[in-house]
């Protein structure tokens, strides 16, 4: 009877455990069965190609002669339908051109991106030509795998045996954490196009938000500023100006410091670029794109004078 009893006993103290215990599972498969929802649910939808997966959609089918890289400059600069135009009209045949150009991306980007197209799609980028950026007679030198206000957009270039030199890299840890998560749940739409998932919901709350009130004849509704931070765009407000002039001074002068000459083209990304499209039979001109007296002043110092001399050579 003692036996019974504390068996009893036991089983009366564990229920509460086994309850507990059902009541996380329910809730997280609850939680799994939502985000599996939610991830196909985005499947389904034929959401826009992003970047090189366009370039990659685009050489599938057709040859690609010419290829823009670099940063947000070559995307608003580069009008590809006019080059494609007048370089067709040249050689008369029809030219495949596209602007790779994109805000906070990285030479280091480019080169893995450029790398992933040409290996997937040899056949259709034969003497193909890649065009790269050059500010006041020198192209960018910058050798960070990614830039910090957008660290995610790397994530669908990677290959496994990246990995290791990524990891080596002097980024912080944290970006390298965030990083490696992303590249173990790149195969999940949801989870990679989650930030443009978010924008996309974010700027369509704000056009029902403003199409409401312009409803309601608030007028006012219309001169609500646009967040420029990410997705883009054109702010001419006065407080704005004055902002952009400001963060534009600020980093010019930060620039001008501490310059160090620039001789190891051949190891940084913009060389790893040049040597890799040429090793697979294509051709990298450089071209130059104007830019303010006030970013200018960064490439007329004796340090980058110097540098453009060596590059030039």
């Amino acid at each position: 009877m003692v036996e019974i009893k504390r068996h009893i006993e036991k089983s009366a103290d564990l229920k509460p455990c086994r309850s507990g215990l059902i009541t996380i599972v329910i809730y997280a498969l609850s939680i799994l069965l939502f985000l599996m929802t939610f991830e196909l649910l985005i499947r389904s939808k034929a959401l826009p190609s992003y970047w090189y997966e366009m370039a990659e959609n685009v050489a599938k089918v057709e040859t690609l002669d010419a290829l823009f890289v670099g940063s947000s400059r070559v995307a608003a600069a580069i009008d590809v339908s006019i080059f494609q135009e007048k370089l067709s009209d040249k050689t008369g045949k029809r030219i495949n051109v596209l602007n790779l150009g994109i805000g906070y991306s990285t030479p280091m980007e480019h080169f893995l991106g450029l790398r992933n197209l040409w290996e997937k799609y040899p056949g259709n980028l034969n003497n193909c030509i890649v065009l790269i950026e050059v500010l006041m007679g020198l192209p960018t030198h910058n050798t960070s795998w990614v830039n910090k206000c957008y660290p995610e957009l790397i994530v669908p270039l990677l290959e496994i045996s990246d990995l290791p030199a990524l990891m080596k890299s002097e980024l912080e840890f944290e970006i390298k954490a965030r990083l490696l998560s992303d590249f173990l749940f790149r195969k999940s739409d949801f989870w990679i196009r989650r930030k443009f998932l978010r924008e996309w919901t974010i700027n369509r709350g704000k056009e029902v938000v403003l199409k409401f009130f312009s409803m309601l004849g608030v007028e006012s509704a219309r001169k609500i500023k646009a967040d420029i931070s990410e997705k883009g765009g054109i702010r001419v407000d006065d407080d704005f100006m004055k902002t952009a002039r400001k963060r534009a001074i600020d980093f010019s002068e930060k620039n001008m410091k501490n310059q160090s000459p620039i001789r190891n083209w051949d190891a940084i990304p913009i060389g790893l670029i040049v040597k890799f499209v040429q090793s697979r039979g294509g051709q990298v001109v450089f071209y130059h794109i104007p830019i303010s007296s006030t970013f200018a002043a960064i490439y007329e110092t004796e340090t980058r004078r110097g540098d453009i001399k060596f590059f030039n050579l």
